[in-house]
Formats: structure tokens, sequence, C-alpha cells
């Protein structure tokens, strides 16, 4: 009876295994069926566009392109602000939202032939498996909606690029080619090089930069449009046992042809922070000689005036906002909105005075900061310039005043 039962449960066993086996088969079957009727003609590229002349596209714009011509499928994964003008403002709180998209290459080339930007095609040399795992990463963050903050430092168009390629790769990595300063360097240093011939717009960036701006970060969030290029030409794809091969698939394509005129800027902020300190240097001198009362004191509202503005932006961005790297800004010393509230509640007071003093002396130790500190450069110098030759010049003469 025992040998009975025991015949039993070993014919159970085996016809359960045997069933378990034929159902495992079955679906080993079916999704080999059906990887084998899905299209193979894949193609992914990077699309990289020449800045444009207004202030959001002066870096230029970088987006992944996926193609299956099987499926009539050419569609560009473009990573970008959330394009409304509430997003725009909250960019500098800190809070705007950035998104992937899918457009239909066609329709995404449309803006810049009309804008006579230059794109060139990219091809990037990846496996049918590895684009299949890139298509599906892009499908998901389009699902997921805005839910990244956008920011130009870490999370822009090109560094999101690169970053959904590297996640599609699994345990490959890249090796990059040649590297800029840009990249290598501090994000100072990367706004500096990329704003190399858009000189108010890196100007505004390398002005609002704290302590943040000082920081080495992730390479990868440096790879802006205009500075890819050069890395991408050498770059490899390293596998887990050490196979390399290159990360470009052949030579880039011309899509669009550029047809924008990059002019050397005449108007420059050196140029416009020595012409006003030549205009405080002659309103000095008029006031030192008692003359030119008017002259004088439109110089005195327009420095006032764009101190006072400059300083609410830098005081906004550096304490209140959340935006990335404007944290612990020197420049707060001489742009801030405390000089305006003096002169409003106390400039017919006595104590006013000593304002030009204590101004004189902060000015003096922000320029000292020069060779210590990145923030302060030459041209901040310049900038810091007029407000010490007018605060010095009122200073004298108060005392010259006083003394009489």
């Amino acid at each position: 009876m025992a040998k009975f039962i025991s015949f039993i449960f070993f014919a159970f066993f085996v016809s359960s295994f045997s069933y378990a086996q034929e159902k495992n088969d079955s679906v080993s079957l079916a999704r080999s069926k059906a990887e084998a009727s899905l299209p193979t003609d894949l193609h992914a590229s990077f699309l990289i566009a020449d800045p444009g002349l207004d202030f959001y596209s002066a870096y230029g714009h970088c987006v992944v392109r996926l193609q299956c011509p099987s499926k009539g499928l050419d569609l560009c994964h473009t990573y970008s602000l959330n394009e409304n003008l509430e997003n725009e403002v909250a960019l500098f709180s800190g809070k705007g939202k950035g998104q992937y998209a899918a457009i239909k290459t066609p329709i995404f080339l449309k803006e810049y032939e009309e804008a006579k930007r230059g794109v060139k095609n990219y091809e990037i040399n990846l496996t049918v498996e590895e684009i299949r795992n890139l298509w599906q990463i892009l499908d998901e963050e389009m699902a997921d909606g805005a839910y990244r903050t956008y920011n130009y430092l870490k999370t822009n168009c090109s560094s999101m690029s690169v970053s959904a390629v590297e996640r599609c790769l699994g345990t490959s990595t890249i090796e990059w080619g040649t590297l800029s300063p840009g990249i290598t360097g501090t994000y100072r240093d990367f706004v500096k090089t990329i704003s190399e011939h858009r000189p108010w717009t890196g100007f505004f960036w390398t002005t609002i930069l704290g302590h943040g701006g000082d920081e080495l970060g992730d390479m990868e969030d440096k790879m802006g449009p205009t500075l890819i290029v050069p890395a991408l030409t050498d770059a490899k794809i390293i596998s887990a046992e050490g196979v390399s091969r290159p990360f470009l698939k052949g030579k880039p394509t011309m899509v669009l042809e550029s047809g924008i005129e990059y002019k050397d800027w005449i108007f420059t902020p050196t140029t416009f922070f020595i012409a006003v300190l030549l205009l405080t240097i002659i309103a000095s001198l008029l006031e030192w000689k008692r003359k030119g009362k008017a002259f004088v004191k439109s110089v005195d509202i327009f420095l006032l005036t764009m101190q006072t503005i400059a300083g609410v932006v830098i005081f906004y961005l550096s304490c209140i906002s959340d935006m990335v790297g404007a944290a612990g800004n020197w420049n707060l010393l001489i742009l801030n909105p405390l000089p305006f509230i003096l002169w409003f509640v106390g400039r017919k007071r006595k104590w006013y005075n000593k304002v030009w003093m204590v101004y004189t002396i902060v000015i003096l130790l922000y320029i000292v900061l020069w060779p210590i500190s990145p923030q302060v450069d030459a041209l901040r110098v310049l900038m810091a310039s007029p407000l010490l030759v007018r605060c010095a010049t009122r200073l004298v003469l108060t005392k010259t005043q006083n003394t009489k």
C-alpha cells in the first residue's frame, strides 16, 4: 500500500513538472515569436541645433531622435522647460518643471528652419536591444509628465539626452572623447565657455551664480549642446567585458543649414560699465567744482535705480528662491536693496552721511575678494567701480563741508 501511494505521488509530481515545463516552453516560444515580429530597422541619434538669438535659445538645443522606417516613425524626444509663461517665470524661483516630449521630426525641424538655425544629426552606435530600451525609457518618462525641476546647470536638454542614452546601455558605459574646459571645470567655467559669443547672457548667469557655481559637479551635467560635439567625436561605448565600440555610427549629417550670422557684440557688459564709469567720473568732477547739478543728480538716480533692480533680483534668487547654484552670492555685498531703503528713509537725516563711509568700505572689501573668490572677477570689479567713485566722492565732499 505504501509503495502504491508513493507511486501516485511520484506520477503526480512528474506530470506537474512536465506541465510546468510545457507551459514555460510555450511562454518562451510566444515571447520569441513576439520579439521576432518586432521591427529591427531602428535608429537612434542626437539632433543638435545651433544657438539662437534670443535668451532661451542662446545655448543651442539637443534632442534624442528615434526612427523606425518600417513603421513610419521618426520622432524627436526633447527635454525642455514646460513652455508656458507661469513655468518660465517659475524657472527663476527654482520651481520650473521640465519634461520629455515626443514631436514628429518634420514638425520639430520647422521651428528651426524658420529661425534659420542649423541642425546636425549624430547617429548613435546602439544595438537594436539598446534602442528598444531607450525608446521604452523615453516613453515612460513622458508618461510620468513634468516631475523634474528644470535648471540650466544640471537638468538641461543635452544632459538629459545623454542621461537617457546612458540608462539604456545597462552595464555598458560611455568613455567620452575630447572634453573642453567648460565640461571638466566648474559650473562657472561651463557658463563662461558656452557664453563666449553671448556676453550679456553670460554676464547674467555668472552674476547670479553663488558658491554652487564653484562646484565641479557631474561631467555629464555640463555637456551643453555647443560643448557635446567634440566629446561625441572620439567617444566609445565600453561593455562590462571591456569590449569597446565607437559611440557614433559614421559621420554626422547636416539636416538644416545655418542661415544666422553670429556677429560680435560691440555693446558688451565691459563697454557698458566703462561708459558708466566715465560718466560717474565726470559727474564727480562736476560735483567737486559745484557744477552740473542736474547731470550729477541724473547719474546718481541711474546708478541707484540699476543697483536697486539688480539687488532685488540677486537677493531674491540667492536668499529666497530655490534656484540651483544661486545661494551664497558675494555680489550681494554691493547689489542689494539696502542702499535704496536707507536713502528712502534717511536721506534727510544727519546719520545718512555715514552711509557713504560704510558703503565705500563695503565696496573696497568686495574688490579685495577679486584674487580670492571666483565670483569676483575683472568685470565684476569694473561693475563696482562706478559705485565706489560716487560713494568715495560723496564721502570726501561731506567731510570737507563739515570741516568748513
